[in-house]
């Protein structure tokens, strides 16, 4: 696989963010810092928008990944 050296800092960054480690840090930050209410109201929609990604737009989109198709790829 070739790496596209302009956007892989960007990519790596994006991949960084949605690592489950990273995001409860900086929750636990948030709801020590801010006030409960608006951090329990941060939490729900963190919890929502990570329900929809996972959830709904994976299943919408629903390509069969390449190593299913062809047997000539080993994953």
């Amino acid at each position: 696989m070739q790496l596209k050296k302009r956007l892989y800092g960007f990519f790596k960054t994006i991949t960084m963010m949605g690592e489950a480690e990273i995001s409860i840090f900086f929750l636990v930050i948030l709801f020590n810092f801010t006030n409960k209410l608006k951090a329990l109201y941060i939490w729900a929609s963190f919890g929502l928008i990570c329900f929809i990604n996972v959830g709904v737009l994976k299943q919408l989109y629903a390509e069969p990944r390449p190593f299913w198709l062809s047997q000539d790829i080993s994953p």
